[in-house]
């Protein structure tokens, strides 16, 4: 496999769902470097990363939390400055803001493995790019509540969805980074192919109102199974 581009961080969401179930969305963002900026990675630069994204959701929450229940909550989000070979150089994590991040919306949630696709392009999606497949990527955002499946078990308001979801990604993509604002380190949400060892910007969102099937990474739900015998019919 290629090598990746120097720079490139990557991002785990980790959601709580309650009942020791975790849901967990990776993103990769690459640090557009100044070089007459010094970069600490291990004591800085991988730490605002993670603060990156749980700035950036803070940002949203007001509108993305109402998709969810109360019974998820964010986690905490974790940053790993990766070397070229894919490894993790260091690592840094951001626990949720003062007060949290829950789900604000008063349903019950569909079931845990039922996701919402939010998909990553580095091209506009109606247009045809020959390189397309290394510029797509998508994450599988936790369940919803029910109050957020219309009348015939499709998302009810994908536009919503969508526009919250914008403010999460732009507060984060194109982000200063440096403490000297004449001298700007800034954070590029992307798109990483491992197969190809390369990473393209984040240049538009787009989710539908279908929902989609997610296995957890994690799934410590105690399980309540039953089995039965069956009898013979003779000899």
């Amino acid at each position: 496999m290629p090598p990746i581009p120097p720079d490139v961080v990557r991002v785990n969401v980790n959601w709580d769902l309650g009942l020791g179930e975790i849901a967990v969305n990776s993103l990769h963002f690459r640090l557009q470097h100044n070089t007459a900026n010094t970069v600490d990675w291990a004591n800085d630069m991988t730490q605002r990363f993670a603060d990156l994204a749980r700035d950036g959701l803070a940002a949203a929450w007001g509108q993305l939390g109402s998709h969810f229940t109360s019974n998820t909550k964010l986690r905490d989000c974790t940053a790993y400055h990766l070397n070229t070979d894919g490894l993790t150089i260091d690592k840094r994590t951001a626990l949720p803001p003062s007060g949290g991040l829950a789900g604000t919306a008063e349903s019950n949630a569909l079931p845990m493995e039922v996701a919402t696709v939010l998909s990553l392009y580095g091209y506009a999606p109606g247009q045809y790019d020959p390189l397309g497949a290394r510029k797509r990527g998508r994450i599988y955002l936790p369940p919803f509540a029910v109050s957020k499946v219309d009348g015939f078990g499709f998302l009810a308001n994908p536009n919503a969805l969508l526009t919250a979801c914008q403010v999460w990604f732009n507060y984060m993509h194109n982000r200063v980074m440096s403490d000297d604002d004449a001298v700007q380190d800034r954070a590029r949400c992307v798109i990483l192919s491992r197969r190809f060892g390369e990473v393209n910007d984040v240049a538009q969102l787009r989710v539908d109102n279908l929902f989609d099937v997610q296995k957890r990474r994690q799934n410590a739900y105690p399980v309540a199974a039953v089995a039965g015998a069956l009898t013979g019919q003779g000899p």
